[in-house]
């Protein structure tokens, strides 16, 4: 599995790959969307994405570790995440319907990716900001 390094300014979080984990992600993609400037309705947007996609990547085996890692510039908020150290079986990640259709109403773009891993983004709108 490859992962990219983080770049100065980034947020990496590495956590124990368990669903009690996600608590602290969701805070931290909260945290990132809300130094963005984003209104409360894209902050809530990152925290239910990042708590989607770092779940489906839970579902796909017993991981020791998952990393996330929050990009903010001007323009938008980026989000990576994969797990590692896997013990015993992995399968694949399944996405249903309902969840494709939950994470395509809260990000402007995601992927799932090889690893496994997973990568989404909301981008600052001018009308999406607090501000503006």
């Amino acid at each position: 599995m490859t992962t990219e390094s983080p770049q100065s300014g980034d947020v990496q979080i590495d956590v124990p790959a368990r669903p009690r984990s996600l608590r602290l992600l969701r805070m931290a993609a909260a945290d990132a969307a809300t130094e963005l400037d984003l209104d409360i309705d894209a902050v809530e947007s990152a925290r239910i994405a990042v708590d989607e996609m770092a779940a489906l990547l839970l579902a796909t085996g017993s991981w020791s570790r998952l990393t996330v890692t929050l990009s903010t510039d001007d323009e938008r908020l980026e989000v990576r995440g994969s797990v590692r150290d896997l013990d015993g079986e992995r399968s694949e990640v399944h996405v249903d319907r309902v969840v494709e259709e939950l994470l395509g109403m809260c990000v402007d773009e995601f992927e799932l990716l090889e690893g496994p891993a997973f990568r989404f983004s909301i981008a600052a709108k001018a009308v999406g900001r607090s501000g503006g």
